[in-house]
């Protein structure tokens, strides 16, 4: 009788028959770093949903495998996607899910859990454009700025005072925007060298679903 691991390669490999010699090599290869290039609609994501099940297949732990895209939507079809997969290749459902989110929404967890770094408290909110235009608004207000309530908020933006006052209303307030999140994120990982250590040697395996991610 075949081990679950024979059973679920043999269901893998169901899978990269299917495939284009381009596709199959990127499921399949062994180099640390692949790129694809490939326009829309070629199964790009098909391909990184069967790379993580071959990784998995193969003894890489779920937990060790961080997938990231640019919308919730694109990571909820990622997720499902990959869910799956690993259903088909492995029935039992022996396996851990990897941790497969956007890249801002993966960033904001690590700045939560290290929000001490930016004299934050873990429950802090996230404005979104509409949040920041308000507040920019207010804060071209509260300065007695001329037209700030029909000026574009762009406009208004470029005060030097506006900018200071807004950073100081998210201070004030234990928030952060959406557009500091990335930003953020590398500050935490470049000038923290525990927190990078930690996260650096922590995923086995990174996949970047599509280039805008690379930002």
């Amino acid at each position: 009788m075949p081990s679950r691991r024979e059973t679920a390669l043999a269901r893998l490999d169901l899978e990269l028959i299917k495939l284009n010699p381009e596709q199959r090599q990127t499921v399949t290869s062994n180099n640390p770093r692949v790129l694809t290039i490939a326009p829309a609609g070629s199964g790009k994501t098909k391909c990184l949903t069967l790379r993580v099940a071959r990784l998995m297949i193969n003894g890489c732990p779920g937990d060790r495998i961080l997938c990231v895209t640019f919308t919730r939507a694109a990571a909820a079809e990622m997720r499902e996607r990959v869910e799956s997969t690993l259903a088909d290749c492995d029935p039992a459902g022996s396996y851990t899910m990897p941790t497969i989110r956007t890249l801002h929404s993966w960033g904001a967890s690590l700045i939560r859990r290290y929000a001490h770094f930016f004299d934050l408290t873990r429950d802090f909110t996230i404005y979104d454009e509409v949040d920041k235009a308000d507040v920019i608004r207010a804060c071209a207000r509260d300065l007695g700025q001329e037209r700030w309530d029909r000026s574009k908020v762009a406009t208004l933006w470029k005060s030097q005072r506006v900018q200071a006052l807004y950073r100081e209303r998210l201070r004030q307030s234990n928030a952060v925007d959406y557009d500091q999140i990335e930003s953020m994120t590398l500050k935490l990982l470049a000038e923290n060298p525990d927190v990078a250590g930690r996260w650096i040697g922590y995923f086995s395996h990174v996949l970047v679903d599509e280039y805008q991610d690379t930002n």
